[in-house]
């Protein structure tokens, strides 16, 4: 099914933008030509979903999308506002966290690698193999919030994507030979399935901040 494909392809295309937005921002994203540094870490969450997002209603997203996400370099200009300090980088730790502050930035560094080089796969990535390496993320973070991103919740939007594009090729196998009542009962069951698994899909990934308390 194009439309599964269309959605899966959007899935892929939110998680790597906001991923960029806070590798970036967190300094774990090395500059063309620069070394990797471990930057500001207050960075202004991106900007909340302001239109219908893939699972807004039962039906597939019809607007084109690109079913390979963009490079993580290349950030959108919402992305930029901050993006200079992460660039300058902050002066290295110094006291008795120096040490654990130092482990934690080469494994947030390892886990980014990872997952670019699965970005780098194009359409042909897995979003299983994807939200595994963003559970190392998530891991090494020590947290499922990171730069005011809910890890849990793209990661939650992979695994069903990977249960849609499973369900959609059970449906390419149902719509072939003959055309019995049954086996249209079958597909439409199907049908249903890959629908109610859109539906799950969530855009909530950003957290809310917490209102500044009153004098």
């Amino acid at each position: 099914m194009k439309n599964v494909k269309m959605v899966v392809g959007s899935v892929f295309v939110v998680t790597f933008l906001v991923l960029a937005y806070v590798v970036f921002k967190g300094g774990w994203l090395a500059p063309r030509g620069g070394a990797a540094m471990g930057g500001d870490t207050t960075a202004t969450a991106p900007p909340a979903a302001t239109g219908a997002g893939p699972a807004a209603s039962g039906e597939a997203v019809t607007a084109p999308v690109r079913t390979e996400p963009a490079e993580m370099n290349a950030l959108p200009a919402w992305m930029n506002g901050g993006a200079e300090g992460a660039v300058q980088g902050a002066a290295p730790p110094v006291g008795p966290a120096s040490q654990a502050q130092a482990e934690r930035s080469l494994r947030m560094q390892a886990a980014v690698q990872k997952l670019q080089t699965l970005q780098a796969k194009g359409a042909a990535i897995d979003p299983l193999e994807a939200e595994r390496a963003l559970s190392d993320l998530e891991k090494a973070n020590g947290s499922s919030v990171l730069q005011g991103i809910r890890l849990d919740v793209l990661r939650e939007n992979l695994r069903v994507a990977a249960q849609m594009q499973k369900a959609a090729e059970e449906l390419q196998v149902l719509q072939r030979g003959d055309n019995s009542a049954a086996k249209q009962a079958e597909i439409g069951r199907k049908v249903a399935e890959v629908q109610a698994l859109q539906k799950q899909l969530r855009m909530d990934f950003q957290t809310t901040p917490e209102p500044a308390a009153r004098p």
